[in-house]
This record gives structure tokens, C-alpha cells and sequence, in this order.
């Protein structure tokens, strides 16, 4: 009797345990994460809320994850410490806003970029390597015209469509078109360069146009010296190099003052065989000295073939007289948006200009010619004996500095 009593009671127990188990799991849900702990030995087939919780980790794998990549982290803006404590809707939604565009440029967190990446980009790997993202997209974003291209770098791409893309081809109703000037070989132009004093030029485009085209070279040490004022030589050699011209090296001059083995002798000799020269009177060529602004549109317009003996004079600066020899070169290059309007409105025909100046002038003269057809503008005539007689109204007697001649020897070696 007693073990029957005994056995009832302990039947009733577990009865009532079964009972108490059961219903648990309902004041499980919905406490805390403790409590979970506390009573998950009660029942290690788990319940409903935990199926579904498993399902939904099953579902975005890394949104529960523990350490991020360092790049992972980098695109979305985020520490690891502040993923951590987000919820994950919150890294869902953050992770639906940062899904890479297919625009997106995979080199931005690259390592080492190719040499030809960084010649174009205008930095040393060190100095890429030390910028942020934003400062790196910035860079991207101002050259990007010159180097974005399907299968890799292509640093010829800008130049190559300055004759198409520019809103501003300098050509106009007044443009006449020049006689001795051969349309560019856009094709076949030279590798990019970065000179040291980059940040020097001001024109830097026209500098960066011409160097493509073969025009100018630069210094021995890789610089370019924008703020040098152009000596006669220079300015003859880079007008020959812009029309194309081939030279004899072993050529002799007839001026007195240019003697044989000199780097502009041949360009010199040709200039005066091509009658874009004459020199002065006293038998002179002066190639050192200095030339100011209307010299040179006179030799740059008379080398190039453009005809302006009956040019008509309208609207000229207030310091360019209609009665001087050179009006014509004055106007012309008014009208036509060639030489860069001084900050106070005035011309100074007197003024000696620098290599920066005398680039951007050129720059735009054959950005012009190269723009029009043969069909837009009827091709004009010179006489070449009309060449350099103006010559001897403006000689100076201050010949230029060594610095002058320094710049050419590097000028005539082709790449």
C-alpha cells in the first residue's frame, strides 16, 4: 500500500513537471537573452522562434558576422566597433546603399599603380598611396579624359580631342586659313610628360598640347621654366616645329651672327630659305635676343602663311595705333581670341613674352587651323618676300640670357 502511494506521488510529480515544461517556452519568448541561457537545457529540441531565427541567419550570412575586411569596412564607411552594434536592419539598409556601381573604378584601393597611371595622374606612387579616397576620386575625376579607356591607359585621348570636343576652336568669320600649316597627326602623338614645375604653368593644357605634337620639349632637368621670356631662336624653332618643317642639321647660316654647330642654326637657315625671315639690315639675325608680343604674331602669322596685307582695322586696343606696321597682327589675333586679354583691357606691344605666353598663343593658332577644312576657308597666299623687314624698328640691344639657348639643345632630340 505504501509503495502504491509512493508511486502515485511521484506519477502526480511528473505529471505536473510535464505541465510546467510545457508552457515555459511561452514566458521563454518573451524574456530576456539570460533567461534564453538559463533554460535552454529544458528542452534541447528548441522551439518555433528559434527555427526561424536560424532560417533568417541562413539568409545574409555576413550580416552576423564577426570582423569585417578592412576594405569591406572602408566602403561602408563604418569602424568595426560601430557595425557591431547595429541592428540588422541597419546593416541591411547600410549595405543596400553602398552596393558597388559597375562605374565604380576598381583601382581607387589598389596598391601599386602602373607607371603610366601615375605619369598621367602627375603623383609618385608614395604620394598616391597617402591620399584619401576622396582626394584620390578628385584626381581620378580632373584627368580621367586623358587615360579612361576600355582595355587600360590611354594618355593621348584628351589632346586627341581637343580638335572635336572644344566648345572654343578660335575659329570665327575673320579666320583665314593658313598656307604653309599641315593639319596634326593626332594619331601619332608623343607620350604624355610631366615637367617638375607643373604647377608653375598656367597654359597648361596649350604646354601639354604641344608637347604631344612634338613642338616643345622642355629643360634637360625636366623642367619647362614657364616665366623664361622667348629669345628670337626659340620662337623661330618652335614655329617651324608647329608647321612641321624638316631641317638640315648640317645646314651653314648666311646671317653674320649665327654661326655653324649653334642648335637653332638649321632652324634659322631654314626659316630664311622658307622667306619667313630676313633679319636686319645689317646682315643680322639676333637669335638671342628677347621678342615681344607683336614680333612675334608677325612671324608667327607670316611663318604659318596667313595673308593679312589686306586685313581691315576695326575695333584695336586703346594702346595699338591703326597706323602702325603692326595692326594688322594685332587685330587679327583680336579677332580671331589668339593671344589672352591682358588684366587691364590693353595690348602692350612692347611687352617681351615668356615661354608660357608664347605656348598658348601657338596652341591656339594650330588648335584653329586644325579645326577648319579646306572646304570652310579659301587657303590665302603670302609673298615670301614680305618676311621679317619689320625687323629693324624693334631691335633692342639686350641680348637674353644663356637660359634662352639652354631649352632648344633638348628641343631638337626626338622621342
Amino acid at each position: 500500500m505504501k509503495n502504491t502511494i509512493l508511486f502515485r506521488g511521484f506519477f502526480i510529480l511528473v505529471l505536473c513537471l510535464s505541465i510546467g515544461i510545457l508552457t515555459i517556452p511561452d514566458s521563454y519568448a518573451a524574456s530576456d537573452d539570460s533567461a534564453k541561457v538559463a533554460f535552454n537545457w529544458h528542452w534541447p529540441w528548441g522551439n518555433s522562434n528559434d527555427s526561424q531565427k536560424k532560417s533568417s541567419d541562413k539568409q545574409m550570412p555576413s550580416m552576423n558576422s564577426g570582423k569585417l575586411s578592412d576594405e569591406l569596412l572602408e566602403a561602408l564607411g563604418v569602424t568595426q566597433d560601430e557595425w557591431d552594434a547595429m541592428t540588422d536592419d541597419e546593416k541591411k539598409e547600410l549595405m543596400e546603399s553602398n552596393k558597388p556601381s559597375d562605374k565604380q573604378m576598381p583601382s581607387m584601393n589598389s596598391g601599386k599603380l602602373s607607371d603610366e597611371l601615375l605619369e598621367v595622374l602627375g603623383v609618385t606612387q608614395d604620394e598616391w598611396d597617402a591620399m584619401t579616397d576622396d582626394e584620390k576620386k578628385e584626381l581620378f575625376d580632373s584627368k580621367k579624359e586623358e587615360f579612361l579607356k576600355e582595355d587600360g591607359v590611354d594618355t593621348t585621348k584628351e589632346v586627341q580631342s581637343q580638335n572635336t570636343d572644344n566648345t572654343n576652336n578660335f575659329v570665327t568669320k575673320n579666320t583665314k586659313k593658313a598656307k604653309n600649316f599641315k593639319k596634326s597627326d593626332d594619331q601619332n602623338l608623343k607620350s604624355a610628360k610631366t615637367f617638375s614645375d607643373n604647377s608653375s604653368i598656367k597654359n597648361l593644357t596649350a604646354v601639354q598640347y604641344l608637347q604631344q605634337h612634338g613642338v616643345i620639349n622642355g629643360y634637360d632637368d625636366g623642367s619647362f621654366k614657364p616665366d623664361n621670356q622667348v629669345s628670337r631662336a626659340e620662337a623661330m624653332k618652335i614655329i617651324l616645329e608647329a608647321l612641321n618643317e624638316e631641317v638640315d642639321t648640317d645646314a651653314t647660316s648666311t646671317f653674320t651672327d649665327v654661326s655653324s654647330g649653334q642648335w637653332y642654326t638649321a632652324y634659322i637657315q631654314k626659316a630664311k630659305e622658307r622667306g619667313f625671315v630676313s633679319g636686319y639690315s645689317d646682315g643680322t639675325f639676333g637669335p638671342t635676343k628677347t621678342i615681344n608680343k607683336v614680333e612675334l604674331l608677325k612671324m608667327l602669322f607670316e611663318a604659318f602663311g596667313i595673308d593679312l596685307s589686306d586685313y581691315t582695322i576695326g575695333d584695336l586696343y586703346s594702346d595699338v595705333s591703326a597706323d602702325e606696321w603692326y595692326a594688322p597682327y594685332v587685330q587679327y589675333a583680336k579677332d580671331n581670341e589668339l593671344v589672352e586679354i591682358e588684366d587691364d583691357g590693353l595690348f602692350h606691344p612692347d611687352k617681351n613674352m615668356t615661354r608660357d605666353e608664347f605656348s598658348e598663343v601657338v596652341y591656339r593658332l594650330m588648335v584653329q587651323q586644325n579645326a577648319i577644312s579646306d572646304s570652310d576657308l579659301t587657303e590665302t597666299t603670302t609673298d615670301d618676300s614680305s618676311s621679317d623687314t619689320t625687323d629693324d624698328t624693334s631691335e633692342t640691344t639686350t641680348d637674353s640670357s644663356s637660359s634662352d639657348t639652354s631649352e632648344d639643345t633638348t628641343d631638337t632630340t626626338a622621342e
